[in-house]
């Protein structure tokens, strides 16, 4: 876990170059479709890990760290769809930006508009 834990460093030392940064970890989606328990928390274990480089690197007052999902399906392994699952928003960084970020999202559809309005788009 430590070589996945810097990998989590590394991104946050590749983000804070640009304005915005998108980075998608595609293997908690696969996992649902592969209705496989095991392999699904091994693949929350590996994001957990570069999640926490990512946050133990990050500058809190550089921006904002934004955790969500489109879709949810890891919840429920009984089926390989995507389910209807309310997804968690999850914001990391300074206060104050987190509470201006998410004041007016009520939905999913709210975080592109409320990225563009951080960025000033």
């Amino acid at each position: 876990m430590i070589r996945i834990g810097r990998s989590g460093r590394k991104l946050a030392e590749l983000a804070s170059q640009y304005d915005f940064s998108f980075f998608e970890y595609w293997a908690s989606d696969y996992a649902g479709h592969k209705q496989d328990m095991d392999w699904a928390i091994r693949q929350l274990e590996t994001f957990d890990s570069v999640l926490k480089g990512l946050l133990e690197a990050w500058q809190a007052e550089e921006g904002l760290i934004l955790l969500t999902s489109d879709h949810g399906n890891m919840e429920d392994l009984s089926t390989r769809r995507h389910t209807d699952a309310n997804v968690p928003l999850l914001l990391f960084g300074n206060l104050n930006n987190r509470r201006e970020f998410q004041k007016d999202i009520r939905d999913l559809t709210e975080i592109a508009p409320a990225i563009f309005k951080f960025l000033e788009i």
